[in-house]
């Protein structure tokens, strides 16, 4: 059972939902005696990752989204200038971040990508758009 679990959670892009794990047959005490053993790690409420998990991955969630922009260019391996900020991808019924260190992609509909950052092509319209707003060009 606890390999079954970790290998579901990466079948699933390496995050799952305890609902998820509860659907696939996973009692809470068994996700929380993986959890206390370092086979899965706790995201955040209702989130669960494989060990490993990036750590801005991690943090797009906790805060609602997933990587977006250049952020997610970067999580694809793009060569990208690190950017000095987080941006992520947030629905419009999600929670502005307090987090001034956090800049947010806010989408009507949830853009082409996984579980941890929008695709590639997404996240490159996403920095376009964004370059523009920064030098003032929009």
């Amino acid at each position: 059972m606890v390999v079954g679990i970790l290998r579901e959670i990466r079948e699933w892009g390496g995050l799952a939902r305890t609902a998820e794990l509860l659907r696939a047959g996973y009692p809470d005490e068994v996700i929380r005696v993986c959890a206390r053993y370092g086979v899965i790690v706790h995201v955040c409420h209702g989130w669960w990752a494989a060990p490993g998990l990036d750590p801005d991955v991690a943090r797009a969630r906790q805060l609602g989204g997933r990587l977006a922009c250049v952020s997610a260019i970067e999580h694809h391996g793009q060569a990208v200038i690190r950017p000095l900020q987080l941006h992520i991808e947030l629905g419009r019924s999600g929670k502005r971040p307090s987090d001034t260190s956090v800049v947010v992609h806010w989408r009507r509909r949830r853009s082409p990508g996984d579980r941890q950052a929008v695709s590639i092509e997404a996240a490159r319209g996403q920095a376009r758009v964004c370059q523009q707003a920064l030098s003032g060009t929009l």
